[in-house]
């Protein structure tokens, strides 16, 4: 259940979580083009988002439950790719400032502008295929 959290914390944009991240980047470009309105839309779903969030934090945690089920151990094959999910939620969110300024930032300059564009996609391209070649 410390995964799920982790989940809806990432999920509700709770920093240092990838989703607050991406609704940081959000905010930023809403309020660049004088959409204010929409980033108080946002934040408020968002709040809203937590609440719920944080009530079934608060029913898996704090509240007794209503019936004892026994306690079920899940399997390595459902807990990895759970773990690995969260891991990847924590990391994208701590080392979003070197991603961006790494591979987003270049790649959304490059978007406008067609001959760099090209020109960027056709070494990529290069490089995919070079051992390709007959």
């Amino acid at each position: 259940s410390a995964l799920m959290v982790i989940a809806a914390l990432a999920l509700a944009g709770v920093p240092p979580f990838n989703g607050f991240v991406s609704k940081l980047i959000l905010y930023e470009a809403l309020l660049e083009v004088n959409l204010a309105p929409l980033v108080i839309i946002i934040v408020l779903s968002s709040a809203l988002s937590l609440l719920g969030y944080l009530k079934i934090i608060y029913h898996a945690y704090a509240k007794p439950p209503m019936k004892d089920y026994g306690k079920v151990e899940p399997s390595g094959a459902m807990l990895w790719p759970m773990i690995i999910l969260a891991a990847l939620c924590v990391i994208l969110g701590v080392a979003s400032p070197w991603i961006y300024d790494m591979f987003i930032e270049p790649a959304a300059n490059t978007v406008f502008e067609t001959d760099k564009f090209i020109e960027v996609a056709y070494e990529l391209a290069e490089k995919l295929l070079a051992g390709v070649r007959i």
